[in-house]
């Protein structure tokens, strides 16, 4: 299994993130920790199975022993958030305080090993779509990725910066594991996943969509907005709206627009029943990508960046 450091290990000094353990659970450094963070919903995640645990054998075992070794050390979950010594911590302080304890108490390494293999097996179940990083290609796609939920996506149009249309995730959009059967293609994409877990579906999409869309997704983006324009215009809306769903454009029964609509779904989405990469060519186009989400996210340092086409190489060393 790929991992990210050791049990007790913590970030570089120079990192903006405080993280700890084999998959380098991470979350702010020196501000409060954040209930959305890796780290967070690791120990938070321990507290609630060994709360629920019944029995003193098996994993139940493992749970409670491992909370005790932290709750020993001042760590308590409060509203889903973690605690030390009744106050939220910054990431730093939760690296002083338990990075001696993950990396010798003998339950807290074996949750490690559980929860890490759990979270490689969940991201093949991840979509294949820019996520919520996919801002970071803004100039390839011609509008601004606004925000992300629930499968969903809000552009922001570039030209106007104004209005936003949310777009409902297909039936047909490709998960990872859609995309990958081979244990070796996978470890590729779990090789990049345990050092940036939100870069790896994002590079997967890159994949498939390597290319600049931004002349085609502005020039739907247009045709949206005109016919949204059009029907306010024509029904005297006296508050013009700058945001709107796809269902209410769909409700317009114009076929121009849903003409537009499924452009840009074609774009953000890849379609598991229609679309497939040789594995080569996968794999090739997925190396190519995620090292250009590090140039353009993590140029702290060039050995920094420099470093990743090694890491990514590792993977060659498996027996495929």
């Amino acid at each position: 299994m790929t991992v990210e450091g050791s049990f007790g290990a913590v970030s570089p000094a120079n990192d903006k993130a405080a993280s700890l353990g084999i998959f380098q659970w991470a979350t702010t450094k020196n501000a409060a920790v954040t209930k959305d963070s890796s780290l967070n919903k690791f120990l938070v995640d321990l507290h609630d199975r060994s709360a629920a645990a019944k029995t003193n054998t098996g994993l139940d075992k493992v749970y409670k022993d491992a909370w005790k070794a932290l709750s020993d050390k001042g760590l308590s979950v409060k509203n889903g958030l973690v605690q030390l010594n009744s106050k939220t911590p910054t990431g730093q302080e939760l690296e002083d305080s338990l990075h001696g304890t993950m990396g010798s108490n003998t339950s807290l390494k074996a949750y490690q090993i559980l929860r890490s293999g759990e979270q490689i097996d969940h991201l093949l179940d991840i979509t294949v779509a820019p996520g919520p990083l996919g801002s970071v290609f803004s100039d390839k796609l011609g509008a601004t990725l606004d925000s992300s939920s629930g499968g969903a996506f809000t552009l922001k149009s570039s030209k106007t910066n104004t209005h936003k249309i949310t777009f409902k995730k297909p039936g047909t959009a490709a998960a990872i594991r859609d995309t990958v059967s081979s244990m070796r293609a996978k470890t590729y994409i779990y090789n990049l996943y345990t050092n940036r877990p939100a870069y790896a579906s994002m590079a997967v999409w890159r994949a498939f969509r390597g290319g600049d869309y931004s002349s085609q997704v502005q020039t739907a983006m247009d045709t949206l907005i005109a016919s949204w324009t059009l029907h306010e215009t024509t029904t005297k809306v006296k508050k013009k709206a700058t945001q709107f769903s796809e269902d209410q454009v769909r409700a317009l029964n114009d076929p121009t627009a849903n003409a537009a609509l499924d452009q840009i779904k074609a774009i953000l989405w890849v379609n598991k029943s229609t679309e497939s990469l040789a594995e080569e060519t996968l794999l090739e186009n997925f190396v190519k990508e995620g090292l250009e989400i590090y140039a353009r996210r993590d140029a702290k340092t060039d050995s920094y960046v420099k470093g990743r086409p090694a890491r990514l190489a590792s993977t060659e060393t498996g027996d495929w």
